[in-house]
């Protein structure tokens, strides 16, 4: 019984959080090599990317209902897209950051294998967001 609540908390605990992150202005958007970024980093330190076509910050509007995948549930954004558009300006990727609704830094993610440059006509970076919500308890 105790584990069904549990799970039926977590859903609906986790459907509140993405609903209050979509009103409350959160935006992602990428950043370049070289930016220096550590865990009190402000957003003065990000150095955005430039490349020809980035379209600059973007909202995560749809997000799936939450499902329980054991042992947490779990939703998915739909992903951003960036598209390059031309070859004047290519730059080194380094991960995507975001923003709240006062533009202020709330976290960066850099890309796990490296900066990926991105500066060829036609070539798209993504960003899936993916959020859970897990319980722990021993018995």
């Amino acid at each position: 019984m105790a584990q069904t609540t549990v799970k039926g908390q977590l859903l609906k605990r986790l459907a509140r959080e993405i609903a209050w992150w979509q009103s409350s202005g959160f935006r992602c958007g990428l950043y370049q090599e070289g930016s220096g970024l550590t865990i009190n980093a402000d957003i003065a330190k990000v150095i955005v990317a430039t490349f020809t076509g980035y379209g600059g910050l973007q909202p995560w509007v749809s997000w799936s209902s939450p499902v329980w995948i054991a042992p947490r549930a779990k939703t998915v954004a739909n992903p951003l897209q960036w598209i390059c558009t031309g070859v004047q300006v290519a730059n080194a990727i380094a991960g995507f950051y975001v923003v709240d609704g006062a533009g202020e830094l709330a976290w960066f993610e850099p890309r796990s294998d490296g900066p990926k440059v991105i500066g060829t006509p036609g070539q798209t970076y993504m960003v899936t967001a993916v959020q859970t919500l897990r319980s722990e308890y021993q018995e």
